[in-house]
């Protein structure tokens, strides 16, 4: 029960103003998240992704990109969800 309440409570936490969101995930492209969320780019570049800005990356998600570099797309989700949306 307790892992069930955990993982629930990784899923829904609510975000500003009482607004549920969304977690950053492995499948959204890297042009989304740049879209979405200006200051990732800076995040990227520090985690070892300092190509952002060119025209192979825009197409690619968060893993493929990551796997491409050689990063763990697990902790580097880990570490935009953190960033980005202060949750993990």
């Amino acid at each position: 029960m307790e892992a069930a309440r955990s993982a629930q409570l990784l899923l829904n936490l609510p975000g500003g103003g009482g607004k549920e969101t969304e977690m950053i995930e492995k499948d959204m492209k890297i042009s989304d998240l740049l879209e979405e969320y200006e200051e990732a780019g800076p995040l990227l570049a520090q985690a070892g992704l300092p190509c952002v800005g060119c025209a192979a990356a825009g197409g690619e998600t968060i893993e493929e990109a990551a796997l491409e570099h050689g990063l763990d797309p697990v902790l580097l989700l880990r570490k935009l969800n953190l960033h980005l949306l202060h949750r993990i």
